[in-house]
């Protein structure tokens, strides 16, 4: 969830957010200026799921990845502005900067965005004139790696004592 966050900043500062980003609604609330970015965690799901895959590492070693479980991470971010066209521009910036998805300790988490919503500084509870409200959700998992063992030939017994 830590790393999700940090890739989630780093978006924000490439889109051009120049104060420090928000993370708690208190926080949020509290802020007197219009031009604000926010990263607030909504949640995390996991689902068991123990699917595996058998592959081969790079020095040629078999081994097995399972999927423990598979992990949702879900955030809100929050792009507050003076003006609708400089909010706007930030949304789009932030949009360039997200991608479709990174590598978090070498794994790939996908990267999904859902309803974004505008709101006007009547219905908000920020001092920007204009906000939105992304969220966004990281498709991971957790993951078991193990190495099969290398059997020689002749060395398999099956459970009956062999007659002759």
């Amino acid at each position: 969830m830590r790393r999700e966050k940090e890739y989630l900043k780093e978006c924000l500062q490439k889109a051009g957010i120049k104060n420090e980003i928000l993370t708690t609604w208190k926080a949020l609330q509290s802020k007197t200026d219009s031009h604000v970015g926010a990263i607030l965690r909504e949640g995390q799901t996991l689902t068991r799921n123990g699917s595996k895959r058998h592959y081969e590492d790079q020095n040629g070693v078999r081994c097995v990845r399972i999927k423990a479980y598979d992990m949702d991470t879900s955030f809100k971010v929050v792009i507050g502005e003076y003006t609708e066209e400089r909010c706007e521009a930030l949304f789009l910036q932030f949009l360039k900067a997200l991608g479709k998805g990174l590598r978090i300790e070498g794994n790939y988490v996908d990267i999904e965005i859902g309803q974004v919503e505008w709101v006007e500084k009547e219905d908000s509870i920020l001092k920007a004139n204009i906000a939105c409200q992304i969220p966004v959700t990281f498709h991971g998992g957790i993951y078991q790696d193990m190495t099969k063992k290398a059997v020689a030939i002749g060395e398999i017994q099956t459970g009956k004592e062999a007659t002759t």
